[in-house]
């Protein structure tokens, strides 16, 4: 049960908004602290306990999502399919993931192909994004991680992401 006012105020905030909000836009926008911010999250999260309901917590983020369980019925009323990234999709993402921020030619390089589809795939669906540009010819541009890649993959840092990847860099799998 929400007793916090401001509770229902973030609520409101992150259905009415759809897409991750940042602790400092809501800490700025509704004047908290962030130990305030934090107590009304946690209070949040108690009161979802009980419905289908749940917030996705990065270190910089929040959203209120659909527990996964209940992905299978609301497919079926959406009528959507869940995005499936290619082979090369994934490649790619892995690779950002393990060495961020990374330049295109780098990634060519590991994966000894052309990459450019991959990147403008995943920059599209906004799990990876332009960092930074190189001050060298041709100022190539620098890809990491979105703050929407860690909620799709339920993680709340890059280093999280990083360390459940890195064992298969480690250890390639030989195909």
């Amino acid at each position: 049960m929400i007793t916090h006012p401001l509770s229902n105020k973030v609520f409101a905030i992150l259905f009415a908004n759809g897409d991750s909000v940042s602790y400092g836009d809501l800490e700025t926008k509704l004047g908290l602290s962030h130990a305030e911010l934090i107590s009304v999250v946690k209070e949040l999260q108690e009161s979802l306990k009980s419905t289908p309901l749940m917030l996705s917590e990065t270190e910089n983020s929040i959203k209120l999502v659909t527990k996964p369980e209940y992905a299978e019925y609301i497919r079926k009323f959406q009528s959507l399919r869940p995005q499936r990234l290619s082979e090369a999709a994934l490649e790619v993402l892995a690779i950002v993931v393990h060495k961020q921020p990374v330049t295109k030619a780098e990634i060519d390089k590991i994966r000894d192909a052309d990459s450019e589809k991959a990147i403008s795939t995943l920059v599209r669906s906004e799990l990876i994004k332009e960092v930074c540009r190189l001050k060298e010819q041709g100022s190539p541009a620098m890809y990491g991680i979105t703050d929407k890649c860690l909620h799709h993959f339920w993680v709340k840092s890059y280093e999280e992401l990083h360390n459940i990847i890195k064992p298969y860099f480690e250890n390639p799998i030989e195909v």
